[in-house]
C-alpha cells in the first residue's frame, strides 16, 4: 500500500510530497540532500497531512491517478 507524506529538505529547505511504501523517503529533488517528514497539528506520529485537509488539496486527483494505474492507494491511518 502506497501513501503520500509531506517532506522537507534538511538542506534547503525545499518541500514536497513523496509516494512512499515504508518510512523510506528518497532525496530532495531540488539538491539531492536528506529529506524528513513533515508533521502537522502538533502531531507525534506517523499520520501526517491527511489528517489536516487532503480532501481539499491535490491529494485525490493523484491518489485517482494512480488507482487508474492499478496501485493500492490509501490514506496514511492514525
Amino acid at each position: 500500500m502506497l501513501k503520500i507524506i509531506d517532506v522537507k529538505c534538511e538542506k534547503c529547505g525545499h518541500e514536497s510530497e513523496q509516494w512512499i511504501k515504508n518510512e523510506v523517503f528518497q532525496p530532495c529533488e531540488k539538491c539531492g540532500e536528506k529529506v524528513k517528514k513533515l508533521l502537522y497539528n502538533n502531531q507525534t506520529d506517523s499520520c501526517g497531512w491527511s489528517d489536516s485537509g487532503y480532501a481539499s488539496s491535490r491529494y485525490w486527483d493523484k491518489v485517482n491517478e494512480e488507482r487508474s494505474k492499478g496501485k493500492n492507494v490509501e490514506p496514511t491511518k492514525c
